[in-house]
């Protein structure tokens, strides 16, 4: 059985939606890499991402996402895009915080479970705040809108229990990032020119790369370089194996053109 987290009422987000223009589409497809994600050009925001957590498992599955903006709209400044509330760590208290500039601040959410052998599968806004996720600290309509409209699942942290007896089987050290570069490699330039690197100005802002044509924003894999970087998410595996009672285990995070996958398998 999927638990949404969330306590606030779906209008809340919408009231701030906009009414972007749907037409042809270039998603954030690179073979090159390979990478692909739901993320596409049509606009600067409001992507249609297909949510699909899976547990396949006897165990139960819970975590905590983290969110922030999707886009690089070519400057550090006080607005995003088209988007027309100001932003300041008054509109936007977690997206913002004690910063003046829009990147690059991870969003922590309040636990989604996800119980043995079920599943969640649903298509939603970019950042499903609040009718799938729920903001964990004291939020405003403004950040909720922004990240619904503008904003991308980056990375969970995970615990994984026994419902027989409630054991924590995984907890504290699943701090897990969707992929972007395939193992081995430290920044998209090695495989693709299809990447530009964003500017900096602070060490959470480093690391971090966006299409060409989609301006979508990933985070790279060079903590040696930029230890910090993608507010501390570019050390972070994408897939964690563990064993139970004799039985191994997989949980792992991908993309895909449609959708964001959050799966608990055997391995």
């Amino acid at each position: 059985m999927f638990v949404a987290c969330s306590e606030d009422a779906v209008q809340n987000a919408e009231s701030q939606k906009g009414n972007p223009e749907l037409g042809n589409t270039v998603k954030t497809i690179d073979s090159a890499i390979p990478y692909e994600s739901p993320y596409d050009n049509s606009a600067t925001c409001c992507s249609a991402v297909n949510m699909n957590f899976i547990n396949n498992t006897d165990l139960n599955l819970e975590f905590e996402p983290y969110g922030g903006l999707a886009r690089f709209d070519g400057a550090y400044d006080s607005y995003h895009f088209g988007w027309g509330i100001p932003l300041n760590a008054t509109n936007y208290p977690n997206l913002i915080s004690n910063e003046t500039d829009e990147y690059f601040k991870l969003v922590r959410c309040k636990p989604v479970q996800i119980g043995a052998f079920s599943s969640f599968n649903q298509l939603t806004g970019q950042f499903p705040v609040p009718n799938l996720f729920s903001i964990a600290s004291p939020t405003t309509s403004a950040e909720i809108g922004l990240l619904y409209e503008f904003g991308k699942f980056y990375a969970l942290n995970a615990k994984i229990t026994d419902p027989n007896n409630g054991n924590a089987i995984v907890q504290n050290n699943a701090f897990l990032r969707f992929p972007f570069l395939p193992p081995g490699y430290l920044s998209p330039n090695q495989l693709s020119g299809n990447w530009i690197q964003m500017p900096s100005n602070s060490i959470q802002t480093t690391d971090l790369w966006y299409h060409n044509q989609t301006l979508e924003i990933c985070v790279g894999s060079d903590p040696g370089a930029y230890p910090g970087g993608g507010d501390g998410i570019n050390n972070k595996p994408s897939e964690l194996l563990f064993n139970y009672n004799g039985k191994p285990y997989i949980l792992k995070l991908y993309t895909t053109s449609s959708d964001v996958v959050v799966l608990l398998d055997y391995n």
